[in-house]
C-alpha cells in the first residue's frame, strides 16, 4: 500500500503484482471488494504485463491497482483478496488456479472539522477552485437580466465519486437554478495521477433592483504534500442590477417648473397677493398638464403593454426562452410594480409553465415543450391576475330570519 496512515477521503492506492516462472494465460482480474465505510475502485488503466529477472532467473508479472477512499475515521482491514489466474507451462497445457492475499489493516485520523465542513473537504495533491461568469464585473444588469457563474473544482489524486458538488445561497430578489454538475476524471499520462474536476453551473435571475451579493465559496483542502489544511475560496460577486420600469417623466417635468417658478418669487420678492394669484394660475396649469400628462403615459403604457406581449410570444416562438424570460420579468415590473417575482403571480397551472420556460432557458441539454397556447395562459396570469369580487353587505331587518 501506499500510505498506513491517512486522513478521510484520502487515495490509498493498493498495488496488486502477480510474479510466475511461466507465462499468464490470461489477464489479471480483481475480485469484487466491498469494505463498509470505503469507496472502492479499481484501476481503469489496462492490466501491465512485463518480464524481469529476480535472483538469475527469469519472471513474468501482471500488475494493477486499485484505490481506496475512507469516508470516516476509524481503523479498518483490507479482507484478503482471492485472485483466479492461469498459467501455461513448457508443455503447453493451461494450469489454473487461485492467489490468496494477505489481509492489509490501515488507520484512518480525523482532521478536526465540523459536520458541514467535513461533507466539502477535498483530499489531494494539489486543488484549485475557479470561477468564471457570462457577464463581464461591473457590468450593470436589468430586472429579468440573466447571469451564469460557472464555479471548477480541479483536485489532484483524488476521484470525482469522492469530491463535493458546489452549492451556494440564493441572494435575496434573485432566482437561482442550478445545473447538475459536470464531473470527470482527467488522468495525466507522464505522472500516473488522477485529477478529478467538476464544474457546476448557477443561473442567477435578477427580480429587484439594487446590489446582488452572490455569497463567497470556501472548500476545505487536505494538502497531502504537506500534510496540512487549506481553504479553496472564491470570493463574493457584486452585481448591480437597475430598474427596468419607465420614469414618468411628465411629472418630473412639473416638478422642476414649479421649483423654478417659486424659487423665480422668493428672488425678486413681490407682493403675496401676487404671489396668490400667481399660485392659483400654476396650480390650474398643474392640473391641465398632469391631466394630459395621464392621458400620454396610459397610451405610451398601452402600446408598451402591446409591444411586449408580442415580444415575448415571438421568443417563444423562435426559441429564444431566455430572451421571452427576460421579457415577462419587465412585464411584471411594469404591471405589478409592489413584487417583482413572476412566481408569485402565478397559479398551479401557470407556475408548472413557468418552471419548464426556465429549465428550458437555461439547460442546453433541455428539449421544451411550451406551446404558444400555453405561453398565452402564462402571459394572460402576469398581466391579468384573478382577483376575487367581494359580496356587497345586505342588511336584514329579521333578527332571527331561521325562525
Amino acid at each position: 500500500m501506499s500510505s498506513q496512515d491517512v486522513v478521510v477521503r484520502e487515495r490509498v492506492t493498493l498495488d496488486i503484482e502477480l510474479q510466475s516462472l511461466h507465462p499468464f494465460a490470461k489477464d489479471l482480474t480483481l475480485p469484487y471488494v466491498d469494505i463498509e465505510g470505503v469507496v472502492v475502485l479499481n484501476d481503469k488503466q489496462p492490466v501491465t504485463s512485463s518480464v524481469r529477472s529476480i535472483g538469475n532467473q527469469k519472471w513474468y508479472t501482471q500488475k494493477t491497482r486499485m484505490f481506496l477512499f475512507p469516508t470516516l475515521a476509524e481503523t479498518y482491514v483490507l479482507p484478503t483478496l482471492s485472485i483466479n489466474t492461469a498459467i501455461t507451462p513448457q508443455n503447453g497445457k493451461v494450469l489454473e488456479g487461485r492467489v490468496n492475499s494477505l489481509p492489509i489493516e490501515f488507520k484512518v485520523k480525523a482532521i478536526g472539522l465540523n459536520s458541514t465542513e467535513a461533507s466539502s473537504l477535498v483530499v489531494g495533491k494539489k486543488a484549485s477552485l475557479s470561477l468564471q461568469r457570462d457577464r463581464e464585473a461591473g457590468e450593470e444588469l436589468e430586472i429579468g437580466d440573466a447571469i451564469t457563474f460557472t464555479y471548477k473544482l480541479d483536485v489532484a489524486g483524488s476521484d470525482t465519486v469522492v469530491l463535493p458538488e458546489i452549492k451556494i445561497d440564493v441572494p435575496n430578489g434573485t432566482e437561482v437554478y442550478r445545473k447538475p454538475a459536470e464531473k470527470e476524471n482527467i488522468l495525466n499520462p507522464l505522472s500516473k495521477t488522477n485529477n478529478a474536476v467538476v464544474e457546476q453551473r448557477f443561473t442567477i435571475i435578477f427580480q429587484e433592483p439594487g446590489s446582488v451579493i452572490v455569497p463567497a465559496v470556501q472548500i476545505p483542502w487536505w494538502d497531502t504534500d504537506t500534510q496540512t489544511l487549506k481553504e479553496l475560496v472564491v470570493e463574493k460577486q457584486i452585481v448591480v442590477t437597475g430598474d427596468s420600469r419607465v420614469l414618468n417623466l411628465a411629472s418630473s417635468g412639473v416638478s422642476k417648473f414649479f421649483d423654478s417658478a417659486f424659487a423665480w418669487f422668493r428672488v425678486n420678492g413681490y407682493a403675496e397677493v401676487i404671489l396668490f394669484f400667481s399660485s392659483g394660475t400654476i396650480l390650474w396649469l398643474l392640473f391641465k398638464f398632469g391631466a394630459l400628462a395621464y392621458l400620454a403615459s396610459n397610451s405610451k403604457r398601452r402600446a408598451q403593454r402591446r409591444s411586449r406581449k408580442r415580444l415575448f410570444l415571438s421568443h417563444i416562438d423562435s426559441q429564444a426562452y431566455s430572451k421571452a424570460i427576460q421579457v415577462l420579468y419587465l412585464i411584471v415590473s411594469a404591471e405589478r410594480r409592489d413584487i417583482n417575482v413572476v412566481s408569485l403571480h402565478l397559479d398551479s397551472e401557470s407556475k408548472k409553465i413557468w418552471e419548464r420556460l426556465l429549465e428550458a432557458a437555461y439547460d442546453n441539454e433541455q428539449i421544451c415543450d411550451v406551446s404558444i397556447m400555453e405561453a398565452g395562459i402564462l402571459l394572460n396570469r402576469v398581466m391579468y391576475p384573478v382577483t376575487t369580487k367581494s359580496t356587497g353587505f345586505q342588511f336584514n331587518w329579521r333578527l332571527n330570519p331561521q325562525k
